[in-house]
């Protein structure tokens, strides 16, 4: 994890590596050093994130429910609604994290996200009936153009828990997929529990 994340700036821009994979690698170094029995139950809730590119070129949010496999193994599967400066995207997205359920919980995850974007565009000179209402070509004619996207992201974060069921996330993942892939994003969220699991 802590590999990629160094790469990303050598790679991407030629620029030295910057501190997000200090940060990425810092916090995967403090989770692999608390692996032990977790203090806290594993939670079932609803997960609120807000997440960016650091050039704001994209910005999304997930709107998402967490449930429990085991006591430090957490999955989280909703709806997505993202954006690039071209398309505005609606989606689902799912994740699997390891995580230690302490009150200050570093975790490591790898998801998916899907979705479905698009935007009007001018077909009032195709040659076309587009909206279908018997004439061709009007002054004004629009069609929407659909665009698919999918991607897979590894992550790390650490969680924030309170005892009222109320916590905080923040993490940094990885992009690879059919648009804006390689992209480092962040993200930070608010989680709210429903009942205790394992």
């Amino acid at each position: 994890m802590g590999c990629f994340a160094y790469s990303r700036s050598e790679v991407d821009t030629g620029k030295p590596a910057s501190t997000e994979g200090l940060i990425m690698s810092w916090m995967l170094g403090i989770g692999l050093s608390l692996a032990g029995p977790p203090v806290h139950a594993c939670f079932h809730g609803t997960v609120v994130e807000f997440w960016a590119e650091q050039e704001r070129n994209i910005i999304g949010m997930d709107a998402t429910y967490k449930t429990c496999v085991s006591n430090t193994i957490a999955t989280r599967y909703g709806v997505s609604y993202y954006g690039d400066r071209r398309y505005l995207y609606k989606g689902v997205t799912s994740s699997v994290r390891y995580q230690m359920n302490d009150v200050f919980s570093p975790y490591i995850g790898m998801g998916v996200l899907v979705g479905i974007g698009g935007k009007d565009i001018d077909t009032s000179a195709d040659g076309l009936d587009n909206n279908r209402n018997g004439l061709v070509d009007e002054q004004g004619e629009k069609s929407t153009l659909l665009v698919a996207s999918a991607f897979v992201y590894p992550e790390v974060g650490l969680a924030i828990s309170a005892a009222n069921g109320v916590g905080l996330t923040a993490s940094a993942k990885r992009y690879y997929g059919t648009r804006f892939t390689g992209h480092v994003i962040y993200s930070l969220g608010i989680t709210m529990s429903f009942a205790r699991g394992w």
